[in-house]
């Protein structure tokens, strides 16, 4: 329901005493945004005392991008590729809801604009070869040399120009699989998707003693899984919980237990909402999130160079006894111990 005067929508479950609160932003996330949910969170509290309440904050910068207890920070991007998949699967049979629904969509991608998507994939697709030349002007001559190819009066295209060649530089594609190879050579187990637009790219793995402490818990191997992002604009790496939809309920209990321990029994208590559990939808919890690569080191970066300083940052990561995916993996290692007798 709409909740005038303040929060944008807030939702009430009754029958589980339970209070949802959605702040809808138009646009990038800021520090002002956070403080202002937790202030209307702190009027719920009051309003709805013997209720569970709990906060969304939904801009268009990336997920997570706001690390603040309690609070989830969702993207509009993952809204638009979530109702775009459903769109694709056929899940809306009424003719006027598919139109409803390809109107709001359009509507969501102009908000998402300036941060690339379909129409950065459509550029790469309808004018590879000029970006080609492009390319080669930029690796020959540098910045000046692409910006050469437009009128110095038009600065502001000259800049997105540049923009445009050094991401079109990147294929998050092969940057995956040349990843997968990788983590497959260390003994992990890989799972690949992407999204419907194929502007993001994801690859899921697990090593053996991931696989065997997921089992031991109760669940399948993959119910405990490190997950990489690669776009354009970035590569980014996360821990994840996952319960199939499809699968037993014995799972999907699995996963709330962990939650509610994870809750419990902070991952690093100094740092508690440095593993803040953000439900991710489609089963996925995730527990832990950053940016291995950002858009600024893509765009000095050749191709070659960029996959050599993926797999580098990945080894310092997996390859440390003091990085975060040590401690955890142990985490989950010793939650799963069981003794010999």
């Amino acid at each position: 329901m709409e909740r005038a005067g303040y929060v944008d929508i807030t939702v009430l479950f009754k029958r589980e005493k339970c209070v949802i609160a959605i702040e809808n932003k138009t646009g990038p996330a800021s520090s002002a945004h956070s403080k202002q949910v937790r202030r209307y969170e702190q009027r719920l509290r009051r309003k709805y005392e013997d209720h569970a309440v709990r906060s969304v904050l939904l801009t268009t910068s990336p997920d997570g991008s706001v690390h603040s207890p309690r609070i989830a920070h969702v993207a509009w991007g993952s809204v638009h590729e979530a109702v775009s998949s459903f769109l694709a699967d056929g899940a809306f049979h009424s003719r006027d809801v598919r139109s409803f629904v390809r109107q709001y969509l359009d509507l969501v991608a102009r908000w998402l604009r300036p941060a690339g998507g379909e129409e950065f994939r459509a550029l790469l697709d309808n004018h590879r070869s000029v970006l080609t030349e492009l390319r080669r002007i930029l690796d020959k001559d540098g910045d000046e040399g692409v910006r050469g190819a437009v009128p110095e009066d038009l600065t502001d295209y000259r800049e997105a120009l540049v923009s445009l060649v050094q991401e079109s530089r990147h294929d998050p594609k092969k940057l995956r699989k040349t990843v997968a190879r990788h983590l497959i050579g260390r003994g992990c187990k890989t799972w690949s998707s992407n999204n419907p637009k194929r502007t993001h790219y994801w690859l899921r793995w697990a090593d053996a003693n991931l696989a065997e402490a997921s089992q031991n818990l109760g669940g399948g191997p993959d119910a405990l899984r490190w997950s990489m992002t690669f776009t354009h604009r970035g590569v980014w790496i996360g821990f994840y919980l996952y319960q199939h939809p499809e699968k037993e309920q014995e799972e999907h209990a699995l996963v709330d237990r962990l939650k509610r321990f994870i809750e419990a029994t902070p991952i690093n208590r100094q740092k508690p909402d440095r593993y803040a559990l953000t439900g991710r939808g489609f089963g996925w919890e995730r527990v832990y999130h950053k940016q291995l690569v950002s858009t600024n080191e893509l765009a000095e970066m050749s191709a070659p160079d960029v996959k050599d300083e993926v797999i580098r940052r990945l080894e310092d990561f997996m390859g440390s006894d003091e990085s975060e995916y040590r401690r955890v993996d142990d985490y989950f290692q010793c939650l799963a111990f069981r003794p010999a007798r």
